[in-house]
């Protein structure tokens, strides 16, 4: 009887040592990021993925339109950035890009590399979707006669250099600088110039104060003399022969800096 409890005893301790041991292993933030995007990606309709990602009731028609050809789900990632391999061990493979903007690149089958753009919320983090599906379209398309009045949402590159337009308007330079392949999200356009354009804004209106709050105090280190986010902006006629942008709305302060280009050829809707 005495044995027995002896090794009950001594059984009931190396559990308990194991779960001890196993709690002090490191929790790596890729795992739990690769977790909820695995949710994601598992989801068959736009309802349920929008439960993932920012701003859902803005973005579920743009997401209606994405996959309106149909979504190809995933039941797992072929590699995703951090995990340990037979040549390195285990890594953070999460990129620190703003205080509350974080990347993570996931191959999510074989050759098919997406950088995931993820921002910190109240809610815990959320998918900024256009960001990692690069959803939207570029200047050249934007600014023609066609497009008079209407109004795109896209990523772009905002110089901080504020300049004069006339009396009641400022401009900035939008474009695709520092040399990255990022730049306004496009529909797979597969040549990427380097696309810039100027855009106004109401001097003392609610986009110029929020645009001078965030290069006075918001701008990352990294980000130099430009910062990114996305916008909404309406294209007018300027009447000389060209389309300017009309900044309406900064809808959210989170960059899409490390986003690559990917040509048409390699789209997959998953």
């Amino acid at each position: 009887m005495r044995k027995t409890i002896i090794l009950l005893a001594s059984l009931i301790l190396s559990l308990g040592a194991a779960a001890q041991s196993k709690k002090e292993e490191p929790q790596f933030l890729s795992d739990s990021i690769a977790d909820m995007l695995l949710k994601y990606y598992g989801a068959t309709t736009v309802e349920e993925r929008a439960q993932y990602v920012m701003e859902p009731e803005r973005v579920m028609p743009l997401m209606r339109d994405y996959y309106s050809g149909g979504i190809r789900p995933l039941n797992k990632f072929y590699h995703v950035d951090g995990e340990k391999t037979q040549w390195r061990e285990k890594h953070e493979g999460v990129i620190k890009i703003a205080p509350n903007l974080l990347c993570l690149a996931i191959y999510l089958v074989q050759n098919v590399e997406v950088n995931h753009v993820l921002v910190r919320t109240p809610q815990g983090l959320k998918l900024d979707w256009e960001a990692t599906v690069q959803y939207g379209e570029n200047s050249n398309y934007m600014l023609t006669a066609a497009n008079e009045g209407k109004t795109f949402t896209f990523h772009c590159n905002l110089s901080r250099s504020i300049n004069t337009w006339n009396d009641s308007y400022d401009y900035v330079c939008i474009s695709n600088s520092f040399g990255y392949d990022a730049k306004f999200i496009n529909r797979y356009d597969e040549s990427c110039p380097d696309l810039s354009a100027y855009a106004v804004f109401q001097r003392n209106g609610a986009v110029g104060k929020t645009l001078r709050d965030m290069f006075t105090n918001k701008a990352p280190d990294w980000a130099d003399d430009h910062y990114w986010c996305i916008v909404k902006a309406e294209v007018f006629d300027n009447l000389d022969g060209t389309y300017l942008l009309e900044i309406k709305e900064i809808v959210s302060e989170t960059p899409s800096r490390f986003v690559p280009l990917r040509p048409k050829k390699e789209q997959v809707r998953f």
